[in-house]
């Protein structure tokens, strides 16, 4: 008993997984549906680069949600968003929905699952309630009813036999005429992978303890995925450094003062959350031939790169540097993301929202996604 009630346990939680990740799937494709509205206005800037974003979030999804070997991703992993009339924004609009609708198919497929009615019984069940009817010719006497004719057209009369039941028990002495042998039905079909239904205990409601966990929210579940990971280290490295200054009667800690000192706290960050870390040295050309590390994830193929603000590095600098890491892991078979982490303590980059859509961008070989923390 122990053990079937862990499998059932275990059943719920994955269903409750499936059902929480299209549920997501539902809400990351609504967001897109209304950025690809707001393109479409007039005066909406930085049309292109949040466009670019938006096709990579839309990428994204579609390969977390379906699967990179699913006919969805396979017919969209290249999808444009085209705002250039208003017949465009309908098509890019109408591609959307139509995946809305199948996330919302998909719902309603694994929720139907996850309980059976009783009401719809299988069809070998069925077809053996209809087998097992048999039809007995009736025991009584019958009385013969003559139905006269029109005189304009003579004709034998007809007789017809209607059975009357009554309810005197015959005498003694008459033998009543055996019953007819029963009509025995065929066997029903055997019913493919039927269960048996579970013992009434498994029925009662369980305890708090032991219950199926709740659905959370979309809004308050933290995504899971590489990048999303790695956003994460991202957005809270600021709040780690600052934890490292309050040590016990002022003890000496590790101060980020340049870029050497990011990569090395961004390494054992990057620890928690990925199983490898690989590490790519090489030297940039704008460096004047210093040595930069390159952080390389999931098999290689997202290369993490690091950069900080300081005197003198303006914006069209790392727009620069961006571009160039770009090109050096576009080249490489492997690597399908270049993720860069701009960190600014000091509040030197006026717009950072800005900078990160200028520098987004999506391509068919290497896609670059730009993050500056903190705002």
């Amino acid at each position: 008993m122990g053990r079937a009630r862990t499998s059932e346990t275990a059943r719920a939680r994955t269903k409750s997984a499936a059902l929480n990740e299209i549920v997501r799937g539902i809400q990351q494709l609504q967001d897109i549906l209304t950025a690809i509205e707001d393109f479409s206005k007039e005066g909406f800037p930085y049309r292109d680069a949040a466009k670019a974003k938006a096709e990579l979030q839309f990428r994204n999804c579609l390969r977390q949600v379906f699967g990179e070997r699913s006919p969805e991703f396979q017919t969209y992993r290249n999808h444009r968003i085209r705002i250039g009339s208003a017949g465009e924004t309908g098509q890019s609009i109408a591609v959307v929905k139509t995946l809305i609708e199948r996330l919302d198919q998909k719902k309603r497929d694994t929720q139907n699952g996850v309980t059976s009615s009783p009401s719809n019984p299988p069809a070998g069940e069925r077809t053996a309630a209809r087998t097992r009817l048999t039809l007995v010719p009736p025991s009584t006497p019958t009385a013969k009813i003559t139905m006269p004719q029109p005189p304009a057209t003579p004709a034998a009369p007809v007789t017809m036999s209607v059975a009357m039941t009554t309810n005197v028990r015959p005498p003694a002495a008459v033998v009543p005429p055996p019953a007819p042998a029963p009509v025995i039905p065929p066997p029903a079909p055997p019913v493919a992978h039927r269960e048996e239904p579970p013992p009434p205990v498994h029925v009662a409601s369980p305890s708090p303890a032991s219950a199926a966990p709740v659905a959370i929210p979309p809004a308050e579940q933290a995504d899971n995925s590489p990048l999303g990971r790695l956003r994460k280290v991202c957005l809270r490295f600021h709040a780690v450094i600052r934890q490292l200054r309050l040590r016990k009667d002022y003890r000496p800690t590790l101060e980020v003062d340049d870029i050497y000192d990011l990569q090395d706290v961004l390494h054992a960050l990057l620890k928690l959350e990925f199983d490898e870390v690989g590490v790519d040295e090489w030297s940039p050309p704008y460096t004047d031939g210093a040595a930069r590390r390159t952080f390389l994830l999931e098999k290689d193929e997202i290369a993490f790169v690091a950069k900080k603000t300081g005197q003198g590095l303006t914006a069209k600098d790392l727009a620069d540097q961006v571009n160039t890491d770009a090109a050096r892991y576009a080249a490489r078979a492997k690597c399908t993301m270049l993720f860069c982490f701009i960190y600014d303590p000091e509040g030197r980059i006026g717009s950072p929202t800005r900078l990160e859509s200028d520098l987004t961008s999506v391509c068919d070989r290497c896609a670059v996604e730009v993050l500056v923390a903190p705002k």
